[in-house]
């Protein structure tokens, strides 16, 4: 039934991105080498971001975090980049190619450099719009070339995630959901380790402060289902309560410094971790 759904997203991001691409096309009869140039180069996406997962509140320069499914729940400090590169099909829907990697600018027992999974992407920023409401959704498809997907014998994942946003009318509030479901298929099924399943899902509410400032809360759940087990019994796998807020830099650059913590743990100034996202449209 998941991918039945994913073939029907698959197919309405298409069929959107098609006929607006259509309606783009100009009939001029002559058209200079220059400006095909132009219009080819104006339809390339280029995406940069860089989410940081900073120390504790109480340990600021200790070099590590809090995380609760570490051992010792103490994690190196991370930077998880991510950049896209991608056609515009038209003003909202992009077919790229993601490449991520994971840097450890502290030395620690963890490699310094981690290369994931890069994928193909089609993304569509306004699937479904009406007034104040919209949702926007992708469709992923990885190729596994990073070392804990190789050991795992997996062949590929197929991920989805849609947010949904709905501005509050004669207010500044901005209420949203993100959700994200991953099926990951290996080659060896007498293989035990890795999940054949992932769900995410995060509730949002944002105060819009200014025209280039906003303050937000997120909540986020996060379900996996291990390997040759039933769906009924996966246990939740963490927690996270996240507040900051995003500054819109520029109409290309937006910054989003945090406070988050895994709620599965009790709250306290140690489990506190500080944290920013930086996303950057190149091109």
């Amino acid at each position: 039934m998941i991918i039945k759904n994913w073939g029907f997203l698959f197919f309405v991001i298409c069929v959107s991105s098609l006929n607006s691409y259509g309606s783009e096309e100009t009939s001029s009869p002559q058209v200079t080498q220059i400006e095909t140039k132009t219009r080819f180069v104006d339809k390339l996406s280029v995406k940069y971001s860089n989410t940081f997962f900073g120390p504790s509140l109480t340990s600021p320069f200790s070099g590590t975090h809090f995380d609760s499914e570490e051992e010792g729940g103490k994690a190196p400090l991370e930077l998880e980049n991510s950049l896209q590169a991608g056609y515009k099909l038209n003003q909202d829907a992009i077919l790229g190619v993601v490449t991520k990697w994971v840097w450890h600018p502290v030395p620690s027992e963890n490699q310094p450099f981690m290369l994931l999974d890069p994928y193909l992407r089609l993304s569509h920023a306004k699937l479904l719009t009406k007034g104040n409401f919209n949702v926007a959704a992708d469709l992923r498809v990885s190729a596994p070339v990073s070392e804990k997907s190789i050991a795992h014998g997996l062949i590929t994942s197929v991920a989805s995630e849609q947010e949904t946003t709905y501005e509050i009318p004669e207010s500044r509030f901005t209420i949203g959901l993100t959700t994200f479901v991953q099926v990951n298929f290996h080659n060896e099924v007498d293989h035990q380790e890795g999940d054949s399943l992932e769900l995410h899902l995060s509730p949002k509410l944002e105060y819009k402060v200014s025209n280039s400032l906003a303050l937000n809360m997120v909540y986020e759940l996060t379900r996996t289902q291990p390997r040759f087990a039933d769906v009924a019994v996966a246990q939740p796998e963490g927690s996270i309560l996240e507040v900051g807020a995003v500054w819109d830099i520029t109409n290309t650059l937006k910054f989003n410094p945090n406070i988050h913590t895994r709620t599965l743990q009790a709250l306290s100034m140690d489990t506190l971790t500080l944290g920013a996202k930086l996303d950057w449209i190149l091109l």
